[in-house]
């Protein structure tokens, strides 16, 4: 299959040939382990950290908060990866607005999860810095 058939192949989108690429499989293999892993495990530290004896700690607000934004990155990162590694088809070139729309979401969930980890580090420094204080 020469380059010009693996273009047209692709414009097509789904066809039962596209799942014997090796990134394909890989897509669609990877992003679902994620989302099997993931999804119940963010879920399920949501459900502790909400619990009546974490509710009000300061660092338990901190990590739930983290946890929801990794849901929402899993949920919109890696959703078009298993979406386009299933089927083809990236929502992405549907129109500019689900592009911009989509990259808006992706970084800032990237940039919430970082800045999130160094506040909660900051956090437990000071907590250990100053354990009187607090």
């Amino acid at each position: 299959m020469n380059e010009t058939d693996v273009l047209s192949h692709e414009k097509e989108g789904y066809s039962p040939e596209r799942l014997q690429y090796p990134s394909t499989i890989f897509l669609s293999v990877y992003s679902s382990l994620l989302y099997c892993v993931g999804v119940p495990g963010n879920l399920i530290t949501i459900a502790v950290l909400r619990g009546r004896s974490l509710r009000e700690k300061f660092l338990s607000t901190l990590l739930t908060y983290e946890s929801v934004f990794n849901l929402t990155d899993l949920i919109g990162g890696l959703g078009r990866l298993w979406l386009i590694g299933v089927t083809g088809f990236d929502y992405r070139l549907v129109s500019r607005t689900a592009c911009v729309g989509q990259h808006w979401l992706f970084f800032t969930n990237h940039m919430m999860v970082n800045w999130t980890l160094v506040y909660v580090t900051a956090a437990r420094l000071i907590y250990m810095a100053l354990p009187s204080k607090w």
